[in-house]
């Protein structure tokens, strides 16, 4: 029972771009749900001759691989798809292969969000067995630095505790390690629910404020900008970012500020005001990405 092009797109679908529901698959590969369960079927026969680990179904409905195994199953994704195709889609590429900190990075991606996460939501989010995500937390646990704790609530799952400061310092680093190694970071705009919106508010501002363009307006350049200069900006203090900077004499500082306090100021949300110090600051080491606007 040979696997065709259509199989492999699905492995890869499964695979790279983390979409493990069966609704979600039928929407991007257009296969039925029988026809999704059979190409599995093939795509299992195929790899057992290879002594890989089986796509698995979990009990919630998701479609799951042994990270464990990832590495391999990319080489014969990249063989089979040479084999099929003639040559090797833009798509698949060295560099997108997994390793142990680039999972370790989507871990602390997921949770630095300031919402806990299940087990199962990160099994099925990274496509990991749940062994797998328990080793991986107790690795975690160990390498985290002080600041930061790994804490569990049995009812509400696992995140990582710090101040908000620190926790945006390492979503951001994550996510600039992440991109910069061209992964798809699409699949994270969930969890920028509220960052998204606040993020968004201030380049308009900043936008207006300083008479300037953003070049890319797309989630993924906004925020790997940002990972950008707050890297910069912490080689150039030596890796202590000080909030005590005082930006209160700056007129374009508090132009922002007081643009933001009125956007807000019917929201039921609290202004993260050293965030926003973050934001000004990062921005201001990133002047070269903006266009100046014709006055």
């Amino acid at each position: 029972m040979n696997v065709n092009t259509k199989d492999l797109k699905l492995l890869e679908t499964i695979v790279r771009s983390h979409v493990t529901n069966s609704q979600q698959l039928k929407s991007l590969v257009h296969f039925s749900t029988r026809q999704i369960t059979y190409s599995i079927k093939k795509i299992n026969d195929e790899l057992s001759l290879h002594g890989l680990s089986l796509i698995k179904r979990s009990n919630s409905g998701e479609w799951l691989y042994e990270a464990n195994d990832l590495q391999k199953l990319l080489i014969y994704m990249n063989q089979a798809m040479v084999f099929k195709e003639g040559a090797i889609p833009e798509y698949i590429n060295d560099d997108l292969a997994y390793s142990e900190i680039r999972r370790y990075s989507e871990l602390l991606f997921i949770l630095a969000n300031p919402k806990k996460v299940t087990t199962q939501e990160i099994m099925a989010f990274i496509g990991i067995s749940k062994n797998t995500a328990r080793n991986d937390f107790s690795k975690i646990k160990k390498e985290l630095p002080p600041d930061y704790t790994l804490i569990f609530d049995p009812q509400n799952g696992y995140m990582i505790e710090s101040s908000m400061a620190k926790l945006h310092t390492l979503l951001l680093e994550v996510f600039n390690y992440l991109f910069e190694r061209h992964a798809t970071v699409n699949r994270f705009e969930s969890l920028f629910s509220e960052e998204r919106e606040f993020v968004g508010f201030f380049i308009h501002t900043y936008e207006q404020t300083f008479k300037l363009k953003f070049s890319d307006n797309s989630l993924t350049k906004l925020y790997y900008l940002i990972g950008l200069s707050l890297s910069s900006f912490k080689r150039r203090t030596k890796g202590q970012i000080d909030f005590s900077y005082d930006l209160q004499e700056l007129d374009e500082f508090q132009m922002i500020r007081s643009c933001i306090d009125q956007h807000y100021q019917h929201a039921e949300i609290a202004i993260d005001y050293e965030w926003l110090t973050l934001l000004f600051l990062s921005f201001n080491t990133i002047s070269n990405k903006f266009e100046i606007l014709d006055s």
